[in-house]
């Protein structure tokens, strides 16, 4: 098992805040229908169907800038980005799509229970390439203020209206295995695994 060694703090992520670090990978694993943990509730939740050939494009965008609310009309696509997962609360960034990583291999997401903390988590692997990438992707934005240093994960064509899934803030370099945690719920954990998987 890894060491937990790099964390970020993040400001969203299915309506919720959320945090990504790097997966220990000590998370028991179980389905609905499988043993319960401690706590009477099950430890994780299955992974999507998805596969990589029909998948919508995945990628990490580093962002510009941040504003409540949503996105001017006379954005130009491509360049801001609105994340509505909470209606209540949009909010548009300003990315740099030239230097955003496309993901190009197979991303794994899993919901899965924390027992210690009580919470609901998202655990991504990234792999190969992809992987080195974010590495080195999240190693230069942790160097940067807020907001230069969050990093939109985005689903979805660029020139077809993608969406925003979260915008964590990166605080030190993740290696390609990450952990997505914030105020999910079971099905909303399983959903964002669901969008990430391919």
């Amino acid at each position: 098992m890894q060491e937990n060694l790099f964390r970020t703090v993040a400001l969203r992520a299915a309506a919720a805040v959320a945090v990504l670090a790097l997966a220990a990978c000590s998370s028991e694993t179980a389905d609905d229908d499988r043993e319960p943990g401690p706590s009477g509730r099950p430890s994780s939740a299955a992974p999507s169907e998805s596969s990589t050939g029909d998948a919508p494009p995945l990628a990490f965008a580093p962002v510009r800038t941040s504003t409540p609310g949503a996105c001017p009309s006379s954005a130009r696509e491509g360049t801001w980005l609105a994340d509505t997962t909470d209606p209540e609360s949009p909010v548009c960034y300003g990315v740099q799509e030239d230097t955003a990583l496309r993901v190009s291999g197979p991303v794994e997401a899993e919901a899965a229970f924390a027992e210690e903390q009580g919470t609901w988590l998202v655990n991504v692997s990234l792999d190969g390439a992809d992987a080195k990438r974010f590495g080195e992707l999240t190693e230069r934005l942790s160097k940067q203020a807020p907001p230069q240093n969050q990093l939109a994960i985005v689903l979805g064509e660029w020139e077809a209206e993608p969406r925003v899934l979260s915008a964590p803030s990166v605080v030190q370099p993740l290696r390609g295995q990450l952990q997505i945690s914030g105020a999910f719920t079971q099905d909303s954990a399983r959903a964002l695994a669901a969008e990430l998987n391919r």
